[in-house]
């Protein structure tokens, strides 16, 4: 049987992103969070992880605090005591509206468009509608989002970006619920997905990035939600990641299953310092081209 032990210095920790493969692209906090977080979920003392973020925290505090499924204590683990090893903590996300994520079936991103979609015909569409552009820009933020009222029942299971993506720029995709006050409520985040290249900058090779989420959603009518992409990074030359620029508004839009549909974006980390996901909240005009799937 394995034994484990607590890691005893805030080096030690931090030093978990040198030393496993799983915690290279972390990003690492210390501080002193007693005795919650800003939340109100617990925050064990020593280090610890966030798992739907991979954030690494050190807790100064002096009394200790078990772990919950959002945020486990990492210990590390001894096959035999001249070999250590950290093991990763697994992780369930609990959700009341969601089920797990169904094997077999092939998401479908092509029912849920986040953009607006203009379904009249030319002589009935006027002057002023949302119109398709050809134009290519830079991912002018870290985060950009889709806020909006379901208008009807939905299932979904993951998004989708269309974007020409640096190689190795990695995206997540999240899912949240607002309350009627507006605070906005992290219900599920996908695994990162990884950029291909941009290939030509002058015509880029545009591709459909999908993430799947770890549970089926059920979206209910009359519910306010947020679906946002996370990107790792955004220009960084000689490659630069891209997106077609399809839409932009000065307001807000209506589909067919949604209404009070708006556009909103942020450059701060998808994490505060206390480990709090965020949904963006900066007004935006340029929409981009991003899918719910089902």
């Amino acid at each position: 049987m394995n034994k484990c032990e607590d890691i005893r210095t805030s080096s030690d920790c931090r030093a978990l992103r040198e030393t496993e493969t799983w915690a290279s692209s972390s990003k690492f906090y210390e501080g002193t969070w007693e005795p919650n977080a800003s939340d109100g979920k617990p925050a064990p003392d020593g280090c610890y992880i966030r798992v739907s973020s991979l954030t690494i925290y050190w807790n100064n505090r002096a009394t200790s605090q078990g772990a919950t499924k959002e945020r486990q204590k990492i210990c590390r683990c001894m096959k035999t005591p001249s070999s250590p090893e950290t093991k990763m903590p697994s992780y369930s996300k609990p959700s009341a509206n969601s089920d797990p994520s169904p094997k077999s079936k092939s998401p479908n991103c092509d029912k849920f468009p986040l953009y607006p979609v203009d379904t009249r015909s030319d002589s009935q569409r006027s002057r002023d509608s949302y119109k398709l552009s050809n134009d290519t820009v830079l991912f002018s933020h870290v985060s950009t989002g889709i806020k909006f009222t379901a208008s009807t029942d939905m299932f979904v299971i993951g998004a989708r970006l269309r974007a020409a993506l640096a190689k190795g720029t990695r995206t997540w995709f999240q899912l949240f619920e607002f309350d009627d006050d507006g605070n906005d409520e992290f219900i599920d985040v996908s695994p990162a997905v990884i950029g291909t290249g941009v290939g030509d900058a002058e015509r880029p090779g545009f591709s459909y990035y999908m993430g799947k989420f770890e549970s089926l959603h059920h979206l209910k009518f009359g519910k306010t939600y947020g679906v946002s992409y996370l990107l790792d990074r955004t220009n960084i030359y000689p490659e630069w990641s891209l997106q077609p620029a399809v839409y932009k508004t000065d307001g807000s839009w209506t589909n067919d299953f949604a209404i009070k549909m708006h556009v909103l974006s942020s450059n701060l980390p998808w994490t505060t310092l206390a480990g709090d996901i965020k949904f963006p909240n900066i007004k935006e005009d340029a929409i981009p081209q991003l899918d719910l799937c089902e």
